[in-house]
């Protein structure tokens, strides 16, 4: 028994260290059976303190490579795509009150101690994946900016509040209009608010369903506006309701819980918030929402088949570009991709143009309130149908 519990941490350490070391990446093969290893693995007792050091070696050395996207022309590299280190609060990711089984029902192997680990090296495999993608997309986008310019739809409409123009481009064949918005931004929910009003003039008679990030699963909206955080949507759950849409919750009530948690052993310490914030938009924290946000979607349709769904949430949760987007597991003929951002927003202090990816890799070349684009190929390369700026007011 003590042989096998210090192979199977042997073979788990070893696993972290491959899926964090980008450095020095194995064949293809290799790294999709290392990931089909580490989920097969059975329950192993924590790393060793040598492990431990080789796994620290290996996340620098990842590191390094990271630092060459970096220094390559306008690369974009968000807070949820970037290394994270075993060497930190390991006891946070998730929290320590969090069952493995609610992360990870596939993995009955998983404890408490070993989850952060999994976590975090899942988290790391999947950037590996994904960063050479981000960065072709990125490229992509800037050699094509002057197909961008050429393809570009003229507003003859001013960019108001009265969101009529954009209800009456989602036919009765839509199935999904996908909301992305960028968070904190008032200004951003009256917008949607009022395109709800608009949809429900426009399809008097059709079934619509509003399922949203900011309500958890299985909950009223009502219940919701308990945090603080998520008062200002108040606007969005009224407009639904008196345009007699119903609304129906996406969020895994395991992320606001243990923000709630964070909040209340914490009281006046953001950083514990924020860090739990962040352990649930890393890359691996979105890849497990949206895949439950998902089946609950299309278990939903099942019921509904000719309803029109708005799915409304964060911008990286449903453009066409962003990992394991909703836009990109539903896009078709019958998927409409909106995004909604204030046109400057504070980045730790400092004023940004845009809040989308497209806006990040152009630099504000595209400076137009509502962009769209003839082309669909474009739309897609783009990551969404329309973009929106919002006048911001700082709220």
């Amino acid at each position: 028994m003590y042989m096998f519990r210090k192979k199977t941490a042997l073979v788990v350490g070893c696993l972290l260290l491959s899926l964090e070391a980008l450095g020095q990446q194995p064949p293809l093969k290799a790294v999709f059976k290392l990931s089909s290893q580490l989920e097969q693995a059975v329950e192993s007792s924590v790393l060793s303190a040598q492990l431990r050091h080789r796994a620290r070696v290996a996340y620098r050395q990842a590191r390094v490579v990271q630092q060459r996207y970096n220094a390559l022309p306008s690369v974009f590299v968000g807070p949820s795509i970037q290394f994270e280190t075993m060497d930190a609060n390991l006891s946070s990711i998730p929290s320590a009150t969090v069952s493995p089984q609610e992360v990870y029902p596939f993995a009955p192997f998983l404890t408490l101690n070993t989850l952060p680990a999994y976590f975090l090296a899942k988290h790391n495999f999947e950037l590996r994946k994904w960063l050479p993608k981000i960065y072709a997309n990125q490229q992509e986008i800037l050699r094509k900016e002057k197909e961008f310019k050429a393809s570009q739809v003229k507003i003859l409409h001013p960019p108001s509040y009265d969101m009529t123009w954009l209800a009456n481009q989602i036919s009765s064949r839509t199935q999904y209009l996908l909301l992305g918005e960028q968070h904190g931004a008032s200004q951003v929910q009256y917008k949607i608010a009022d395109l709800l009003h608009a949809l429900r003039k426009q399809q008097p008679k059709r079934e619509i369903f509003l399922l949203t990030e900011f309500v958890e699963e299985g909950q009223s909206w009502h219940e919701v506006l308990k945090y603080p955080e998520l008062k200002s949507y108040a606007a969005v759950w009224y407009a639904a309701e008196g345009a007699e849409i119903p609304v129906i919750g996406l969020e895994t009530p395991l992320v606001r819980q243990e923000i709630a948690l964070a909040t209340l052993e914490n009281p006046g310490n953001n950083a514990s918030v924020l860090n739990v914030r962040s352990v649930w938009s890393s890359l691996e924290g979105v890849r497990l929402r949206n895949a439950k946000w998902l089946k609950s979607i299309r278990a939903l349709r099942a019921q509904h088949p000719q309803a029109l769904f708005v799915v409304y949430a964060g911008f990286s949760h449903v453009d066409y570009i962003s990992p394991y987007s909703l836009g990109t597991a539903l896009g078709g003929p019958e998927t409409y991709v909106a995004i909604v951002t204030p046109d400057v927003y504070l980045d730790n202090g400092r004023p940004m143009l845009g809040g989308h990816l497209f806006d990040t890799y152009t630099n504000g070349a595209f400076y137009e309130r509502v962009l769209q684009f003839k082309k669909t190929a474009l739309r897609h390369l783009a990551g969404f149908d329309v973009r929106i700026w919002v006048p911001w007011t700082g709220e």
